[in-house]
């Protein structure tokens, strides 16, 4: 009896652990779920301030470039766009410069080209004139040799 009396105490000691293993087993699945539940909503807070700081920065960003004339921002930009006036200018006018060059060349170009060309043609004409007086005097020596035989 005192054997069974122990059994029973030693069953009804495991099952009182099993029991509370269980219920403990049963808390950590809450206490999990509550956590993911609570890391979603901190998600969801995280995300609405990303959203929140980047339409901030967006509006901040619309009112910078819609700034009105005189604000400090387009003051620096008008002094940068003044110190740069002279710098324009200079390059400006060695283009200018350049450009004067290169229809200069070219004009020496389309002279040069002239003088070739009226050359060419001058030589031609001569050409033509030799060839001419070639046959000329072909014709004159084939007349007077056949002039001389008779």
């Amino acid at each position: 009896e005192s054997a069974e009396r122990e059994l029973q105490e030693a069953r009804a000691a495991a099952d009182a652990r099993e029991k509370e293993k269980k219920k403990s087993q049963q808390e950590v699945v809450q206490r999990r779920k509550e956590l993911k539940a609570m890391d979603g909503e901190g998600e969801a807070l995280r995300r609405k301030v990303r959203e929140e700081k980047a339409r901030q920065r967006a509006e901040e960003e619309e009112a910078a470039d819609e700034e009105e004339p005189g604000s400090e921002s387009t003051e620096v930009f008008e002094r940068e766009m003044a110190a740069m006036r002279p710098q324009q200018q200079a390059l400006l006018a060695k283009k200018s410069e350049w450009e004067e060059e290169v229809r200069k060349r070219a004009a020496a170009l389309e002279t040069a080209q002239g003088v070739r060309d009226e050359r060419k043609a001058r030589f031609n004409v001569k050409a033509t004139r030799a060839s001419e007086l070639a046959e000329k005097v072909a014709t004159f020596a084939a007349e007077h040799q056949a002039a001389k035989e008779r």
